[in-house]
């Protein structure tokens, strides 16, 4: 096989998976009940997201409206600031807008803020954090200090739901395994097997 077909094959392949993926977001990820959205602190950045999200499902809020205007944010600030219940419901829709955009090679800076904060850490070990954060391009503050809301984010998410998220790991370090050093590629592969088989240590955590 020439160099040409091996990225025609590889390429074929890949969109071929995002589109498996996004079939399975929505097998995954329920459209009901939705979420009541209460009163929340007095942001712009909450007000834009109770305009945006309030009674819809997730499915119809994909799209550029995800990361415009007061919502063109870290996403850390989703995980942080959203009642977890209500994050969790519409976190899919930005898996889905993460992939259709990895597909067209385009919304690189979104993409890898999702990426980045499913990171999770395998230890308290300081040192491991800070070179996580180092080797892994860490857009969302510093890692050492900002690790709960990660894991609280990954524990509410039952096992299913947590493989899709390796799933969407996988397409992500496919289409963008030039940004990794290879020992940032251990840590992100490491990072796809606790969502894939929930494996992530909670005991250290609790």
């Amino acid at each position: 096989m020439s160099e040409i077909e091996k990225k025609i094959y590889t390429t074929t392949g890949l969109y071929s998976s995002i589109l498996r993926f996004e079939d399975h977001v929505h097998r995954v990820f329920p459209n009901y009940p939705i979420p009541d959205i209460p009163g929340m602190r007095d942001s712009s950045f909450e007000s834009e997201f109770r305009v945006l999200c309030k009674g819809k499902i997730w499915s119809e809020v994909i799209g550029k409206r995800l990361n415009s205007a007061e919502l063109n944010m870290s996403f850390i600030l989703w995980v942080r600031y959203i009642p977890l219940n209500i994050l969790k419901y519409y976190f899919p829709a930005h898996l889905k807008y993460a992939t259709i955009l990895l597909s067209e090679g385009v919304g690189e800076n979104y993409t890898m803020d999702i990426a980045d904060v499913l990171i999770l850490p395998p230890s308290l070990d300081q040192n491991i954090l800070v070179d996580i954060g180092r080797e892994l391009f860490m857009c969302s503050g510093d890692f050492s200090e900002g690790w709960e809301p990660r894991v609280e984010f990954y524990k509410c998410m039952n096992p299913e739901e947590r493989r899709c998220v390796a799933w969407f790991l996988e397409i992500y370090g496919q289409c963008r395994a030039s940004d990794f050093t290879p020992r940032g590629l251990e840590y992100f592969k490491q990072n796809i097997e606790f969502w894939k088989n929930s494996s992530l240590p909670l005991s250290l955590f609790s």
